[in-house]
């Protein structure tokens, strides 16, 4: 069995809604389950060490406004990389900002 086969809900994590909604529908397209993380993150050693809720997961860069998160989407899926849970980092940077993302 391959990994993806065994890929079958993906956190969404945004802190804004509509962004969270629209992510949604390609996950639900491969016959997956999304589930839309609404409540803010904390820290980021908490949330590390909550319980996961799923197979997957995908997130925005900018956690930070409106109090979503004290660290960015950045930081929480170089961790995810390096507990080996599979996760993608969503955002809309300009090639001069790619430098910030590498671990």
């Amino acid at each position: 069995m391959d990994n993806a086969s065994s890929i079958h809900t993906i956190l969404v994590i945004d802190d804004n809604a509509s962004v969270r909604e629209t992510l949604s529908f390609p996950i639900e397209a491969a016959e997956r389950t999304p589930i839309l993380r609404t409540e803010p993150l904390g820290s980021l050693e908490a949330f590390l060490a909550a319980p996961r809720t799923a197979d997957a997961a995908i997130s925005d860069y900018h956690l930070s406004p409106g109090n979503f998160a004290s660290f960015d989407g950045a930081q929480l899926v170089s961790s995810w990389y390096k507990q080996r849970f599979p996760a993608i980092l969503c955002t809309q940077f300009d090639k001069a900002n790619v430098a910030r993302f590498r671990v």
